[in-house]
């Protein structure tokens, strides 16, 4: 069976509107397509922003759990004076009265300017600076020395690290004691301290 034109006249607006139809399904297909899309890429983004808030919030949480830990151990260094500026003043003040509490007959030392050291384990978000510390001191015996360090240690705010004594026999009678000891007073310094 063949159409002839007289057969296609009354189809041509049912065809008309069956291509309008269509037209308008395709485009619909293909706007809820890209509603879909964006829809989904949005839910993805969301998911991620979702990952990184859980993220922040474990971290703020085992800091809150680390600060709880932590603190009273920090508060000691900083009473101590381990954490912060360097109290220069205070050790100057404190060696003056513990060289007369000693009754050594001879002291002197010598603080030299503050340096940043480097040292082998990670300091965390605080730079390790040290002054180095000479003392002479003139003894009667070798528990004067014993109690001048147990003394420092207790009354001089901060942490001096003592690395190498050396005594030596004032005379040939053996009566009197000289030392030169050296070491190093260390401080913490935040990075972002201004």
């Amino acid at each position: 069976m063949k159409l002839t034109a007289q057969d296609w006249t009354p189809l041509r607006p049912s065809l008309i509107f069956l291509s309008i139809v269509a037209m308008i399904s395709f485009a619909l297909i293909y706007v809820s397509a890209q509603y879909t899309a964006r829809a989904q890429q949005t839910w993805r983004s969301a998911q991620q922003n979702l990952a990184a808030a859980q993220a922040a919030l474990t971290s703020a949480q085992q800091d809150q759990a680390n600060l709880h830990t932590y603190l009273p151990a920090y508060r000691r260094l900083q009473q101590q004076q381990l954490i912060g500026v360097e109290p220069r003043l205070a050790w100057i003040e404190h060696l003056e009265k513990l060289g007369a509490q000693q009754h050594v007959t001879h002291f002197n030392y010598t603080i030299a300017p503050q340096k940043t050291l480097t040292p082998a384990i990670d300091t965390g978000n605080f730079e390790l600076h040290g002054s180095d510390m000479t003392l002479e001191i003139e003894l009667r015996h070798e528990a004067q020395l014993l109690s001048f360090f147990d003394q420092l240690r207790r009354q001089i705010p901060g942490w001096y690290q003592l690395e190498t004594c050396q005594l030596t026999r004032n005379n040939l009678t053996g009566a009197g004691l000289s030392a030169k000891c050296s070491g190093t007073w260390l401080t913490l310094q935040s990075r972002h301290a201004p």
